[in-house]
């Protein structure tokens, strides 16, 4: 038996990532800031 790991590439749309985000309302947009937020604070360590 044995394991692969895969991984694509693709091009990042921040502009449609962030209307969708928008369309899901102001709970995921704060959320996402947030997270943003964390991400930031962890690679600071």
């Amino acid at each position: 038996m044995y394991e692969t790991q895969q991984a694509e590439f693709r091009y990042t749309d921040r502009q449609r990532f962030m209307r969708h985000l928008l369309r899901n309302g102001p709970r995921a947009v704060a959320e996402f800031e947030k997270a943003q937020q964390l991400w930031a604070e962890r690679a600071g360590t």
